[in-house]
Protein backbone atom coordinates (compact mmCIF):
# COMPACT_ATOMS: atom_id res chain seq x y z
CA UNK A 1 0.00 0.00 0.00
CA UNK A 2 1.11 3.28 -0.75
CA UNK A 3 0.21 4.40 2.57
CA UNK A 4 3.44 2.91 3.81
CA UNK A 5 5.71 4.98 1.40
CA UNK A 6 7.49 8.13 2.12
CA UNK A 7 7.40 11.08 -0.39
CA UNK A 8 9.94 13.62 -0.67
CA UNK A 9 7.71 16.96 -2.11
CA UNK A 10 9.43 19.78 -2.63
CA UNK A 11 8.25 23.36 -1.57
CA UNK A 12 6.46 26.19 -3.86
CA UNK A 13 6.18 29.66 -3.60
CA UNK A 14 3.08 29.39 -1.66
CA UNK A 15 4.86 27.49 1.00
CA UNK A 16 7.08 30.42 2.18
CA UNK A 17 6.81 32.12 5.05
CA UNK A 18 6.37 35.46 2.73
CA UNK A 19 3.12 34.06 1.21
CA UNK A 20 1.89 32.60 4.45
CA UNK A 21 2.53 36.26 6.67
CA UNK A 22 0.56 37.95 3.88
CA UNK A 23 -2.32 36.12 3.97
CA UNK A 24 -2.42 35.93 8.02
CA UNK A 25 -1.64 39.24 8.72
CA UNK A 26 -4.67 40.64 5.97
CA UNK A 27 -7.32 38.19 6.37
CA UNK A 28 -6.61 37.62 10.10
CA UNK A 29 -5.88 33.61 9.52
CA UNK A 30 -5.04 31.62 12.74
CA UNK A 31 -2.13 29.75 11.98
CA UNK A 32 -2.37 26.13 13.05
CA UNK A 33 0.55 23.95 11.03
CA UNK A 34 1.11 20.36 10.94
CA UNK A 35 4.87 19.39 12.19
CA UNK A 36 6.38 16.14 12.60
CA UNK A 37 10.15 15.09 12.26
CA UNK A 38 10.26 14.11 8.62
CA UNK A 39 7.26 16.57 7.11
CA UNK A 40 5.63 19.96 7.59
CA UNK A 41 2.57 21.00 6.43
CA UNK A 42 1.10 24.95 6.64
CA UNK A 43 -2.55 25.17 7.71
CA UNK A 44 -4.57 28.24 7.94
CA UNK A 45 -7.79 28.28 9.72
CA UNK A 46 -10.79 29.61 7.15
CA UNK A 47 -14.06 30.73 8.30
CA UNK A 48 -17.19 30.80 10.04
CA UNK A 49 -18.62 31.03 6.66
CA UNK A 50 -18.78 27.91 4.50
CA UNK A 51 -17.57 25.92 7.98
CA UNK A 52 -14.75 26.04 10.30
CA UNK A 53 -11.96 24.44 7.54
CA UNK A 54 -8.03 24.13 8.40
CA UNK A 55 -6.41 25.14 4.79
CA UNK A 56 -3.35 24.03 2.93
CA UNK A 57 -3.13 26.90 1.59
CA UNK A 58 -5.87 29.67 0.57
CA UNK A 59 -5.70 31.32 -2.52
CA UNK A 60 -2.82 29.56 -3.59
CA UNK A 61 -2.57 26.61 -6.40
CA UNK A 62 -0.84 24.25 -4.15
CA UNK A 63 -0.12 23.56 -0.73
CA UNK A 64 -0.04 20.29 1.25
CA UNK A 65 2.87 18.75 3.00
CA UNK A 66 6.04 19.27 2.52
CA UNK A 67 9.27 17.00 3.21
CA UNK A 68 9.72 13.47 3.68
CA UNK A 69 5.68 12.80 3.64
CA UNK A 70 4.63 9.65 5.40
CA UNK A 71 0.58 9.11 4.46
CA UNK A 72 -0.19 7.37 7.27
CA UNK A 73 1.48 10.58 10.03
CA UNK A 74 -0.03 12.54 7.88
CA UNK A 75 -3.44 11.03 8.35
CA UNK A 76 -3.15 10.36 12.24
CA UNK A 77 -1.71 14.05 12.49
CA UNK A 78 -4.64 15.76 10.60
CA UNK A 79 -7.13 13.68 12.74
CA UNK A 80 -5.46 14.18 15.93
CA UNK A 81 -5.55 18.35 15.05
CA UNK A 82 -9.49 17.84 14.04
CA UNK A 83 -10.11 16.97 17.54
CA UNK A 84 -8.06 19.39 18.94
CA UNK A 85 -9.23 22.67 17.25
CA UNK A 86 -13.01 21.23 16.55
CA UNK A 87 -12.62 22.53 13.01
CA UNK A 88 -14.92 20.37 10.56
CA UNK A 89 -12.13 19.32 8.26
CA UNK A 90 -8.88 19.42 6.48
CA UNK A 91 -8.08 20.35 3.48
CA UNK A 92 -4.81 19.97 1.02
CA UNK A 93 -3.68 20.98 -2.32
CA UNK A 94 -1.50 19.16 -4.03
CA UNK A 95 -0.12 18.18 -7.46
CA UNK A 96 1.20 14.89 -6.18
CA UNK A 97 -0.38 11.68 -7.46
CA UNK A 98 0.75 9.03 -5.32
CA UNK A 99 0.19 10.92 -2.01
CA UNK A 100 -2.78 11.58 -3.30
CA UNK A 101 -3.97 7.68 -4.22
CA UNK A 102 -2.71 6.99 -0.50
CA UNK A 103 -4.41 10.05 1.10
CA UNK A 104 -7.88 8.00 -0.66
CA UNK A 105 -7.20 5.00 0.94
CA UNK A 106 -6.92 6.27 4.34
CA UNK A 107 -10.30 8.00 4.08
CA UNK A 108 -9.37 11.36 2.62
CA UNK A 109 -11.97 12.49 0.00
CA UNK A 110 -11.69 13.88 -3.37
CA UNK A 111 -13.53 16.61 -3.77
CA UNK A 112 -12.10 18.59 -6.40
CA UNK A 113 -9.63 18.69 -9.31
CA UNK A 114 -7.98 20.92 -11.31
CA UNK A 115 -5.61 21.55 -13.84
CA UNK A 116 -2.81 23.71 -14.55
CA UNK A 117 -0.43 24.69 -17.65
CA UNK A 118 3.20 24.43 -16.95
CA UNK A 119 5.56 25.43 -19.59
CA UNK A 120 9.28 26.20 -20.02
CA UNK A 121 10.22 29.46 -20.34
CA UNK A 122 13.79 28.15 -22.16
CA UNK A 123 16.09 30.71 -20.03
CA UNK A 124 19.09 29.15 -21.12
CA UNK A 125 18.16 30.69 -24.86
CA UNK A 126 16.70 34.27 -23.89
CA UNK A 127 13.53 35.21 -24.46
CA UNK A 128 13.68 35.53 -28.32
CA UNK A 129 13.99 31.59 -28.37
CA UNK A 130 11.14 31.48 -25.80
CA UNK A 131 9.47 33.24 -28.36
CA UNK A 132 9.67 30.19 -30.47
CA UNK A 133 9.59 27.42 -28.13
CA UNK A 134 6.71 28.41 -25.70
CA UNK A 135 3.72 29.79 -27.45
CA UNK A 136 2.13 28.24 -30.22
CA UNK A 137 0.80 30.03 -33.65
CA UNK A 138 -2.17 31.05 -31.73
CA UNK A 139 -0.87 32.48 -28.48
CA UNK A 140 2.04 34.40 -31.07
CA UNK A 141 -0.99 36.09 -33.67
CA UNK A 142 -2.51 37.36 -29.57
CA UNK A 143 0.87 39.00 -28.59
CA UNK A 144 1.61 40.78 -32.15
CA UNK A 145 -2.46 41.79 -32.54
CA UNK A 146 -2.31 43.30 -29.25
CA UNK A 147 0.69 45.40 -30.19
CA UNK A 148 -0.51 46.32 -33.50
CA UNK A 149 -3.42 47.97 -31.42
CA UNK A 150 -1.17 49.66 -29.68
CA UNK A 151 -1.15 48.27 -26.34
CA UNK A 152 2.00 48.30 -24.15
CA UNK A 153 2.69 46.26 -20.92
CA UNK A 154 4.02 47.90 -17.84
CA UNK A 155 4.99 47.28 -14.17
CA UNK A 156 2.63 49.05 -11.80
CA UNK A 157 4.88 50.88 -9.20
CA UNK A 158 3.44 54.01 -8.44
CA UNK A 159 0.55 54.29 -6.13
CA UNK A 160 -1.85 55.21 -8.77
CA UNK A 161 -0.82 52.42 -10.92
CA UNK A 162 -1.40 49.82 -8.56
CA UNK A 163 -5.12 51.58 -7.93
CA UNK A 164 -5.28 51.71 -12.03
CA UNK A 165 -4.20 47.59 -11.52
CA UNK A 166 -7.09 47.25 -8.35
CA UNK A 167 -9.66 49.10 -10.43
CA UNK A 168 -9.49 46.51 -13.26
CA UNK A 169 -9.31 43.48 -10.99
CA UNK A 170 -12.62 44.78 -8.81
CA UNK A 171 -14.87 45.78 -12.74
CA UNK A 172 -13.66 41.89 -13.68
CA UNK A 173 -14.10 39.88 -10.88
CA UNK A 174 -18.09 41.80 -10.28
CA UNK A 175 -18.72 41.25 -14.22
CA UNK A 176 -18.39 37.37 -13.32
CA UNK A 177 -20.10 37.24 -10.32
CA UNK A 178 -16.82 36.63 -8.17
CA UNK A 179 -16.31 38.80 -4.49
CA UNK A 180 -13.19 40.63 -4.58
CA UNK A 181 -9.86 40.99 -2.40
CA UNK A 182 -9.30 43.95 -0.71
CA UNK A 183 -7.41 47.02 -1.98
CA UNK A 184 -4.94 46.00 0.69
CA UNK A 185 -4.38 43.17 -0.65
CA UNK A 186 -2.13 45.05 -3.72
CA UNK A 187 -0.20 47.02 -1.30
CA UNK A 188 0.70 43.85 0.75
CA UNK A 189 2.04 42.19 -2.18
CA UNK A 190 4.00 45.37 -2.66
CA UNK A 191 5.02 45.71 0.93
CA UNK A 192 5.95 41.93 2.08
CA UNK A 193 6.67 40.10 -0.93
CA UNK A 194 9.16 42.75 -3.09
CA UNK A 195 10.87 41.00 -5.27
CA UNK A 196 9.05 37.56 -5.25
CA UNK A 197 6.33 39.48 -6.83
CA UNK A 198 5.03 41.82 -10.14
CA UNK A 199 1.98 43.76 -10.88
CA UNK A 200 1.20 44.79 -14.32
CA UNK A 201 -0.94 47.19 -15.91
CA UNK A 202 -1.67 47.16 -19.95
CA UNK A 203 -2.74 50.60 -21.14
CA UNK A 204 -4.05 51.38 -24.92
CA UNK A 205 -3.92 55.99 -25.41
CA UNK A 206 -3.71 56.50 -22.42
CA UNK A 207 -6.50 54.06 -21.48
CA UNK A 208 -5.82 51.27 -18.49
CA UNK A 209 -7.14 47.88 -20.19
CA UNK A 210 -5.54 44.81 -18.32
CA UNK A 211 -3.75 44.24 -14.94
CA UNK A 212 -1.55 41.27 -14.32
CA UNK A 213 -0.04 39.71 -10.98
CA UNK A 214 3.00 36.82 -11.41
CA UNK A 215 4.27 35.44 -7.89
CA UNK A 216 8.33 34.53 -8.46
CA UNK A 217 9.15 31.42 -6.76
CA UNK A 218 12.40 29.95 -7.04
CA UNK A 219 12.00 27.58 -9.80
CA UNK A 220 8.21 28.72 -10.97
CA UNK A 221 6.93 32.01 -11.57
CA UNK A 222 2.99 32.23 -11.41
CA UNK A 223 0.27 34.06 -13.14
CA UNK A 224 -1.76 34.74 -9.71
CA UNK A 225 -4.61 37.19 -11.19
CA UNK A 226 -4.84 38.27 -14.93
CA UNK A 227 -7.56 40.03 -15.92
CA UNK A 228 -8.58 42.46 -19.09
CA UNK A 229 -11.40 44.82 -19.52
CA UNK A 230 -14.51 43.12 -21.25
CA UNK A 231 -14.36 45.59 -24.54
CA UNK A 232 -10.47 45.32 -25.15
CA UNK A 233 -10.43 41.12 -24.49
CA UNK A 234 -10.85 40.85 -28.32
CA UNK A 235 -7.07 42.58 -29.17
CA UNK A 236 -5.21 40.21 -27.29
CA UNK A 237 -4.40 42.44 -23.86
CA UNK A 238 -4.77 38.53 -22.03
CA UNK A 239 -1.81 36.99 -24.66
CA UNK A 240 0.58 40.39 -23.82
CA UNK A 241 0.22 39.87 -20.57
CA UNK A 242 1.12 36.51 -20.23
CA UNK A 243 3.83 36.85 -22.47
CA UNK A 244 5.16 39.59 -20.44
CA UNK A 245 5.44 37.20 -17.49
CA UNK A 246 7.18 34.44 -19.74
CA UNK A 247 9.54 36.74 -20.56
CA UNK A 248 10.06 38.10 -16.60
CA UNK A 249 10.73 34.23 -15.62
CA UNK A 250 12.90 33.55 -18.81
CA UNK A 251 14.91 37.27 -18.21
CA UNK A 252 15.28 35.92 -14.20
CA UNK A 253 16.25 32.83 -15.25
CA UNK A 254 13.13 30.63 -13.85
CA UNK A 255 12.61 27.99 -15.66
CA UNK A 256 9.06 27.45 -15.50
CA UNK A 257 5.60 29.18 -15.70
CA UNK A 258 2.64 28.25 -14.40
CA UNK A 259 -0.92 29.31 -15.50
CA UNK A 260 -2.34 28.58 -12.73
CA UNK A 261 -5.65 25.62 -11.17
CA UNK A 262 -9.04 25.94 -14.06
CA UNK A 263 -10.94 23.07 -14.79
CA UNK A 264 -11.16 20.92 -17.25
CA UNK A 265 -13.05 21.94 -20.50
CA UNK A 266 -13.76 25.36 -19.67
CA UNK A 267 -12.82 28.03 -21.93
CA UNK A 268 -9.85 29.23 -19.69
CA UNK A 269 -8.53 25.77 -20.23
CA UNK A 270 -9.01 25.95 -24.53
CA UNK A 271 -6.49 29.23 -24.03
CA UNK A 272 -4.17 27.49 -22.15
CA UNK A 273 -3.29 25.10 -24.42
CA UNK A 274 -2.37 28.18 -27.28
CA UNK A 275 0.57 27.36 -24.94
CA UNK A 276 2.97 24.96 -25.50
CA UNK A 277 3.70 23.14 -21.91
CA UNK A 278 2.28 20.21 -19.94
CA UNK A 279 -1.20 19.84 -18.16
CA UNK A 280 -0.60 19.30 -14.59
CA UNK A 281 -3.24 18.03 -12.17
CA UNK A 282 -3.95 19.49 -8.76
CA UNK A 283 -6.20 17.48 -6.01
CA UNK A 284 -8.33 19.34 -3.59
CA UNK A 285 -8.62 16.61 -0.69
CA UNK A 286 -10.66 16.75 2.18
CA UNK A 287 -10.48 14.85 5.90
CA UNK A 288 -13.76 15.47 7.56
CA UNK A 289 -14.35 15.28 11.57
CA UNK A 290 -17.68 13.85 10.90
CA UNK A 291 -19.89 13.55 8.19
CA UNK A 292 -19.37 14.53 4.69
CA UNK A 293 -17.92 17.84 3.29
CA UNK A 294 -19.45 20.36 1.09
CA UNK A 295 -16.44 22.66 0.36
CA UNK A 296 -17.66 25.95 -1.41
CA UNK A 297 -17.04 25.76 -5.01
CA UNK A 298 -18.47 27.90 -8.17
CA UNK A 299 -19.42 25.13 -9.88
CA UNK A 300 -22.40 24.79 -7.58
CA UNK A 301 -25.85 25.82 -8.64
CA UNK A 302 -25.80 27.90 -5.08
CA UNK A 303 -22.90 29.81 -6.26
CA UNK A 304 -24.08 30.38 -9.61
CA UNK A 305 -27.16 31.76 -7.99
CA UNK A 306 -25.32 34.08 -5.97
CA UNK A 307 -22.80 35.13 -8.46
CA UNK A 308 -25.57 36.75 -10.49
CA UNK A 309 -26.85 38.58 -7.49
CA UNK A 310 -23.81 39.54 -7.24
CA UNK A 311 -23.06 40.95 -10.39
CA UNK A 312 -26.12 43.38 -10.03
CA UNK A 313 -25.36 44.79 -6.26
CA UNK A 314 -24.21 48.43 -6.27
CA UNK A 315 -20.18 48.83 -6.24
CA UNK A 316 -19.88 50.01 -2.75
CA UNK A 317 -21.71 47.24 -1.59
CA UNK A 318 -19.27 44.92 -3.20
CA UNK A 319 -16.41 46.65 -1.88
CA UNK A 320 -17.56 46.36 1.63
CA UNK A 321 -18.85 42.98 1.59
CA UNK A 322 -16.46 40.87 -0.79
CA UNK A 323 -13.47 40.95 1.07
CA UNK A 324 -15.16 39.40 3.69
CA UNK A 325 -16.74 36.89 1.97
CA UNK A 326 -13.60 35.89 -0.04
CA UNK A 327 -11.63 35.26 3.05
CA UNK A 328 -14.29 32.63 4.04
CA UNK A 329 -14.16 30.96 0.73
CA UNK A 330 -10.43 30.95 0.64
CA UNK A 331 -10.23 29.06 -2.74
Amino acid sequence: MESHSVFKLQPTFFHSEEWLGLLRELYGYERLDLNTRGFRMPLLRVGPLFGDRLISIPFSDYGGPVGGVCAEELHRGCVDLLQRSGAEYVEIRTDNQPLTRALLELGFTLTATYFSRVLNTHPEAGWEEAWKLSLDKKARQGVVKAEKAGISVSEATADSEVDAAYHIYFKSVKSIGSPCHPRALFDSIRRRLGKHARIYLAERGGQRVGMAIYLIGEEKAHLWARYALDEYKKLGVVYLLDWEGVKLANTLKIKWFDFGRTRRNSGVEVYKHHWRGDDSAIYHLCLPSRGKVNPPDPAQTSFRLYSTLWRILPDPVVNAVGPRVIRCIAL
